[in-house]
């Protein structure tokens, strides 16, 4: 009687679903566990916000290629796991953890952490087009905003113009308002570079990001972009001051399809006139009109509502 009692107590005790193992950590949840510290010290450095080639980097491709060595590792685990059965094992719980921490924490996408995010430019920088404009993407916020992702853009708008019903094919540049529309120099400063000679349409495949543009050179490390820009002939050349107000050309079709199919104009002022190096620095749009109102502040946001309609404001010069 005493035996059936002890087999039926036995019998009863809940089953381990995990069993332990015998020996130590398997060499890769000890890759793993590095990768999930690598993904702390990346963030950590981005956090600290140190500017250069290296948060660069980090940024962009750091933390992805920390997820593609998180799914090697991944494979390694379950061909080992495989070899040496039962698969769930008690050792191998935490460095799965780890690696899902990597895989889902790394690419995390956060807006470009930019050294200089609290604080903006002093610069007087007005709008560089006549009549009304709307922001179709950028501004300081980051919901709806692609442009934010983008080291260079960070603090960029994108304006175009409402284009009318009826307007004809939208392959057909005089379709868009925005197309033709005369550009002037937003503010004072030197050309720092210059791109004028892309063909204008509708963007293809290997299209230019920015397309025909202008640097100019605003002084104490400040650049400031005008993109977007119709294939033309300059009047100017690298190294000439320019004064706010000059006309630079006009508004073409040459940049690629990110973030906007149509003509448009792009503003975003930067580290440096080279694209691969340029951090975003925040700026303001000096005597302008916000939807008819006298505006003055942060860069106001564009993007799209719940129906895919523009839910930016229009910009327009003061009077």
């Amino acid at each position: 009687m005493a035996k059936r009692r002890k087999e039926r107590s036995a019998a009863e005790q809940p089953v381990d679903p995990l069993p332990p193992s015998g020996g130590g950590a398997e060499g890769w949840g000890l890759a793993a566990y590095a990768l999930a510290l690598a993904t702390l010290a990346v963030w950590g450095v981005l956090g600290s916000r140190p500017g250069g080639d290296l948060q660069l980097w980090l940024y962009g491709q750091g933390r992805f290629q920390l997820v593609l060595a998180a799914l090697v590792v991944a494979g390694l685990g379950l061909a080992r796991a495989l070899r040496s059965r039962p698969v769930l094992q008690r050792r191998r719980l935490w460095p799965a953890t780890a690696l899902a921490f990597t895989i889902g924490i790394a690419p995390f996408p956060v807006p470009y952490p930019a050294p200089r995010e609290r604080a903006p430019s002093a610069k007087e920088i007005q709008l560089p087009v006549e009549g009304a404009w709307r922001v179709r993407w950028g501004g300081n916020g980051v919901e709806n905003n692609p442009l934010v992702l983008e080291p260079a853009r960070r603090f960029g708008l994108v304006l175009v113009q409402d284009r009318p019903e009826g307007a004809g094919a939208a392959e057909d540049p005089s379709a868009w308002p925005a197309h033709g529309a005369s550009v002037t120099a937003p503010a004072s400063g030197r050309i720092a570079a210059l791109v004028t000679q892309l063909p204008d349409g509708p963007p293809t495949a290997g299209r230019d990001p920015v397309g025909n543009h202008v640097v100019l050179d605003l002084g104490a490390g400040e650049f400031l972009w005008i993109t977007g820009l119709a294939q033309a002939t300059p009047g100017f050349a690298v190294g000439d001051a320019i004064e706010a107000g000059t006309p630079l050309g006009t508004v073409g079709w040459s940049a690629a399809a990110r973030p906007t199919w149509e003509p448009h104009l792009g503003l975003f002022l930067a580290s440096t006139a080279d694209l691969r190096s340029a951090e975003g620095i925040p700026w303001r749009l000096a005597g302008s009109l916000r939807d008819g109102s006298v505006w003055s502040g942060e860069l106001p946001e564009g993007g799209v509502d719940w129906e895919g309609r523009p839910r930016g404001p229009l910009l327009e010069r003061a009077p």
